[in-house]
């Protein structure tokens, strides 16, 4: 099964199932830090399977003898899910509060877009979709970016380089999005990637969204946008060993990397 359908196939069932506990009263939801249930443990293994029984019947799983050890896989990451998000929501006494939260789409009547203010005053506007967000006691937000694959790229990101010099910007524009579905554009928002395999080992990378970071961002931005306006905006490929292929994924054939590396080192200077 390829990497990119089985991060979709994961993505799917957690949203279904966080959209399900949603859907319930409020009292039957779990509160701040409170752990699932053994009900909920079942029933989110019961949507993997219909979720994978799912992708099967449309023929996106792969060859039937690797499937058979796949399925079981990802059954059972489902199952442990749970068990790393009750020590997650424990340490943070949060609860759900939304899934697969969208902004900027559609012109009547939906989310609109987020508005980013750029040193100069000009206002760019984004849309996306957010995982998850969970909710404080106190208030607090903490928003969620599922990812199913390697964490090595994303170790550095911090309060101090929160968007991987211009790579990564998708955290603090959720953090926005996140204050703003809630009303509370002053609210502590904590966001994250969260890498949810057992070869990630669940780990978490992120910070806290403050004023620093906005600052730190939006002139991020406004480098870019400039940029743009300039005509200047070259591919920039990542750094690849011996032009090898940054990602197997992306770029399956090994074609096009090292043609855009060529470009920019001729552009560069």
């Amino acid at each position: 099964m390829p990497a990119l359908v089985r991060g979709s196939l994961v993505h799917e069932i957690l949203e279904r199932f966080v959209r399900e506990v949603l859907a319930r009263p409020p009292a039957q939801r779990p509160g701040p830090g409170q752990p699932w249930s053994a009900d909920d443990r079942t029933r989110i293994r019961e949507i993997a399977g219909e979720v994978c029984d799912e992708y099967e019947a449309r023929g996106l799983t792969g060859r039937p003898v690797f499937w058979r050890r796949d399925r079981a896989a990802v059954v059972a990451l489902a199952d442990r899910f749970l068990a790393e998000d009750d020590a997650r929501r424990r340490e943070t006494g949060t609860r759900p509060l939304a899934a697969e939260h969208e902004f900027g789409f559609g012109d009547d009547g939906g989310v609109p877009p987020v508005e980013l203010r750029l040193d100069d005053g000009r206002v760019l506007r984004f849309r996306g979709s957010i995982d998850r967000v969970d909710e404080g006691a106190d208030g607090s937000l903490v928003v969620l970016d599922y990812k199913t694959g390697g964490v090595r790229d994303y170790q550095g990101l911090s309060a101090d380089d929160p968007d991987a010099r211009g790579t990564r910007l998708q955290l603090p524009v959720y953090a926005l999005a996140a204050r703003a579905a809630t009303g509370r554009p002053d609210a502590p928002v904590t966001a994250e990637y969260w890498f949810v395999s057992d070869r990630a080992g669940f780990t978490r990378v992120g910070y806290q969204v403050d004023a620093g970071v906005l600052a730190h961002v939006t002139r991020t931005v406004g480098t870019i946008v400039s940029g743009i306006e300039r005509g200047v905006f070259p591919h920039h490929p990542v750094e690849t060993w011996l032009r090898s292929m940054a990602c197997a994924y992306c770029d399956p054939d090994g074609m096009g990397v090292a043609d855009l590396q060529r470009a920019w080192e001729r552009k560069r200077d």
